[in-house]
């Protein structure tokens, strides 16, 4: 009998022991846990992750400070607290010019800016006030009368839009776009022959090259352009064989294009 209660008693011990050590061993866990978390936290919060250096490549128009002055917020950020979509879309809704950015984090500290910047494509001129266009006719900036030069392999559109856009504003209007296509289409003899561009304000919305000397060449719209721009160059040719001046030639219909000659 006293043998057996032993016997329990010795059992009761080791169970005791088994759980004062099972509480010791997550204790210990907990501690380890604990000092990893702490130490990890530390080092997240360190300056090891913080943005030390932004690298700009593919800008053209911009300078690289320009796009540094947009980005002086996240200098000395934690590189993993950085939104990327939002960095983003505030460089593309501040710069004009921007026309795709790419922000890429290299850890620890350091961000790449990727950027595609829009081009010129054409000027217009909107109330006696000029403007630049990209292809997809975002008006990026207004430039002086006596900056025109400055952007002289550019075509000059009137009659765009009667009020004064904003730089990126979108143009929508009826082959405004159609002429800078046709342009680019002119052997360069033709295009040193035209003053400018217009795009009439009725509902056909034609367009209209404008030359040095004042003469028209009606182009309609910009459908069948590459095709237009041959005959224009054959009727031209022809006249000046045949010794005729002309004041319109029009080639909306380029199969059976018309010429007003003096």
């Amino acid at each position: 009998m006293k043998a057996q209660e032993e016997k329990i008693l010795k059992r009761r011990r080791k169970l005791f022991l088994r759980r004062i050590w099972g509480v010791i061993k997550l204790l210990l866990l907990l501690g380890f846990l604990g000092a990893c978390i702490k130490g990890m936290n530390y080092f997240y919060n360190s300056n090891y992750f913080k943005v030390k250096e932004i690298v700009v490549e593919g800008n053209v128009h911009y300078e690289k400070e320009e796009i540094l002055n947009q980005l002086s917020e996240i200098v000395g950020e934690n590189i993993f607290e950085i939104d990327k979509r939002k960095t983003e879309e505030k460089l593309l809704k501040d710069l004009v010019w921007l026309k795709e950015v790419r922000m890429n984090k290299v850890f620890p500290d350091k961000v790449f800016i990727n950027i595609i910047e829009r081009k010129s494509f054409i000027k217009i001129e909107c109330k006696g006030r000029f403007y630049i266009l990209d292809s997809e006719g975002v008006v990026l900036e207004e430039i002086a009368e006596v900056e025109l030069r400055k952007y002289k392999e550019l075509l000059l559109v009137r009659n765009v839009v009667n009020y004064h856009p904003t730089p990126g504003e979108k143009i929508a209007k009826k082959n405004v776009l159609g002429c800078g296509d046709i342009y680019l289409l002119l052997e360069d003899h033709l295009k040193e022959k035209i003053r400018n561009a217009m795009v009439t304000n009725d509902i056909y919305g034609d367009i209209v090259f404008v030359t040095v000397d004042n003469k028209r060449i009606i182009f309609g719209s910009s459908e069948n352009a590459l095709e237009k721009c041959k005959v224009l160059e054959q009727i031209l040719i022809q006249l000046l064989e045949e010794g005729y001046n002309y004041d319109i030639i029009d080639i909306r219909n380029f199969k059976t294009p018309a010429v007003s000659v003096k």
